[in-house]
């Protein structure tokens, strides 16, 4: 019967901006310890808990970056992290656990890949560790999918209120949140300052992900009624989908699979038409993955800036019949309308009947239905980092029995996840 041996754990520091969580707390930190496997833990001043509490447990304490330093980590040492590396030409030596974000092509996929060739090193990404049916075995989806329905609700109740982008201003002083309850109640209390509860659509429902976006839309007082949970049943058909845009909330939910590209769920098109859909929270957040269901947008958000304005508020929808309150024109010029003259909105103008053509104001057109919504993108690759310490404590929970059997490897997730970064390695 094979032993185990002892695996030498080198966590290191993250280093993406307000990026606060661990993959292993210092409580699963000790049991790896115990275990007989060595762990040495990088100094993260930003880190969810602090480096003496590892110290506590046995931990040996160096200094930030170390890892990156050549020769000065040996490399059978397994480099334990989070998020992706900062971009560098250096080459990768060492075995890497973490969330690298390039086996689906994303942007500077090859240039990650080329550091592990020309280091001779090996990924083992987080996102790929399966057990043999093919479900990942361990994940932040639902902390993302929970974070991510708070921070739309914030984004909407904003728009209620004052109609300007959200700022990182929505967000505590140091963009974290002590507890999950602090953060809920933040929720409640921006519902409550825009007099009444969205309508929230949720793809992806039945998932992780979109399992903790309910649950917050619910502690946050949205009513059930106001909630529409979709998932693989009702989008097997194939979009887009018009009711999506009878929400005022669109949480996306579902995990990107590259290889099965579908019709889009929502399109730039339909956010020129009338909507009640002013905020999509992308959770998935794959904006340039040629798969994209929400391709309505091309840049990630972050922290500091949390939303990306799509469409501007302020000119109806295209098509939208709106009527003169007040005379407007310059007379002598052939373009002049009076007080109750109807036109159509075309673009940013106002076109009337005789072809006449205005620049849309709304002190000189008012139209029958609402002025065209505008419409918010939130697409933040670590939302769970806003309430970091229960992110992470989940997370490592789920992490820590296949760390403690990493060598034995008894179910083959770590093989199945080499096999898939060997694959990808001859894509190159």
């Amino acid at each position: 019967k094979k032993k185990n041996k002892m695996v030498q754990f080198h966590m290191r520091g993250e280093t993406k901006p307000n990026e606060r969580r661990t993959a292993i707390t210092p409580e699963a930190a000790k049991e790896l310890i115990e275990a007989g496997h060595s762990v040495v833990v990088e100094r993260f001043p930003d880190r969810c808990y602090p480096d003496e509490e590892y110290e506590k447990v046995g931990c040996k304490i160096v200094k930030a970056g170390m890892w990156a330093e050549e020769g000065k980590v040996p490399s059978e040492k397994v480099i334990l992290g989070l998020k992706e590396l900062p971009e560098s030409k250096a080459p990768l030596p060492h075995k890497h656990i973490m969330f690298a974000h390039c086996f689906k092509n994303q942007d500077g996929w090859k240039d990650i890949m080329q550091r592990f060739v020309d280091g001779k090193g090996s990924l083992y990404d987080l996102e790929f560790l399966k057990d043999t049916t093919g479900r990942r075995k361990v994940a932040f989806g639902r902390s993302a999918g929970f974070n991510g329905m708070g921070v739309g609700i914030f984004a909407w109740a904003h728009q209620q209120l004052n109609v300007t982008k959200m700022t990182c201003n929505t967000f505590p002083k140091d963009v974290f949140y002590p507890t999950q309850e602090s953060f809920v109640r933040h929720a409640a209390n921006a519902i409550k300052s825009a007099g009444r509860a969205p309508k929230i659509i949720i793809i992806g429902a039945l998932g992780r992900c979109g399992s903790g976006a309910t649950d917050m839309a619910l502690k946050a007082g949205i009513p059930e009624e106001n909630i529409t949970r979709w998932d693989m049943k009702e989008t097997s058909k194939g979009g887009p989908f018009p009711e999506i845009m009878e929400h005022d909330i669109f949480v996306n939910c579902i995990y990107l699979d590259p290889s099965t590209k579908s019709p889009p769920f929502i399109t730039s098109e339909m956010l020129e038409k009338t909507r009640k859909l002013s905020v999509m929270v992308d959770v998935s957040c794959d904006p340039n993955n040629p798969a994209n269901p929400v391709p309505v947008y091309s840049e990630c958000t972050t922290f500091s800036l949390p939303v990306n304005r799509v469409k501007n508020f302020g000119v109806p929808a295209e098509g939208t019949e709106v009527v003169c309150s007040k005379n407007v024109g310059v007379e002598g010029f052939g373009k002049t309308a009076k007080k109750g003259d109807k036109g159509k909105v075309t673009g940013t103008d106002v076109t009337m009947p005789d072809g006449a053509v205005f620049s849309f104001s709304s002190t000189s057109f008012t139209t029958p239905t609402a002025l065209s919504l505008p419409f918010d993108v939130i697409a933040i690759d670590h939302l769970p980092s806003l309430v970091p310490c229960e992110a992470s404590s989940e997370f490592s929970s789920g992490l820590l029995p296949m760390l403690l059997d990493m060598d034995k490897d008894s179910e083959t997730v770590w093989a199945r996840a080499l096999e898939v970064f060997t694959e990808k390695k001859a894509e190159l």
